[in-house]
Order: C-alpha cells, then sequence, then structure tokens
C-alpha cells in the first residue's frame, strides 16, 4: 500500500472506532446485551394505562375519576360549551375547563351542586 492509502485507512478506523465508542451503550441495547437505562433525557414508554382510584369525598381534585366527574364534564360541556371528552377522570383539560368557567381547581359541595343541578 502506498502511504495515502495507508493514512487514508488509518483515518477511517479511527472515524469508526469513535463512533462506535460514542454509540456503545445504544449498540448493546440493539444487540440485547444491556437493558435501557432510564434516565430523564430517555424515559420509556408507557405501556399500561395509570389506574385512578375513584373518588368519594370532597373536593373532587386533579386524578380524580367516577361517574361524578362525568356528571360534570357533560355539564360543563352543556353550560360552557367546553367540549371534554366525557371520560370519568378529571385532568388537566377539565380542570382548565373548570378554571374558565369560574370555578377553582378544586369542587366543593355547593359549586358541585350549581355546576351539576344536583339540589
Amino acid at each position: 500500500m502506498t502511504k495515502k492509502k495507508k493514512i487514508i485507512a488509518v483515518a477511517m478506523f479511527i472515524v469508526i472506532g469513535t463512533i462506535i465508542f460514542w454509540k456503545r451503550d445504544y449498540i448493546k441495547q440493539k444487540l440485547g446485551l444491556r437493558k435501557p437505562q432510564i434516565n430523564d433525557n430517555n424515559l420509556p414508554e408507557v405501556t399500561s394505562q395509570i389506574e385512578f382510584k375513584e373518588c368519594t369525598k370532597l373536593p373532587y381534585k386533579l386524578g380524580c375519576k367516577g361517574e361524578i366527574i362525568k356528571r360534570i364534564q357533560r355539564a360543563l360541556n352543556l353550560k360552557f360549551e367546553s367540549h371534554l371528552v366525557v371520560d370519568g377522570y378529571l385532568g388537566e383539560k377539565t380542570e382548565n375547563a373548570l378554571v374558565k368557567a369560574g370555578y377553582g381547581k378544586t369542587l366543593e359541595q355547593f359549586e358541585l351542586n350549581t355546576l351539576t343541578n344536583l339540589n
């Protein structure tokens, strides 16, 4: 080999070796030699739905679910045109709709009665 070809071969060897060194964890993971590590930049996808307990006590707040939350969502859709999915879960969209409708982020008994006409 000529001297020029030897220099090119060494340079390519260095570049490929550097790439392999930088990506060694990724390569091991793809080959099944290492389990994926969890950190802030590489969070695993959620494969199962998170289950929430049905709320039975006031105040109803973020994370509650149940039939009463469905009634609240229906009332917000009818009275305030909130366009919420009636799924029975008090999430961020339902919470934001409550705030836009003039209620707080949590519902007390009086607010609940006026919103859903449970008197």
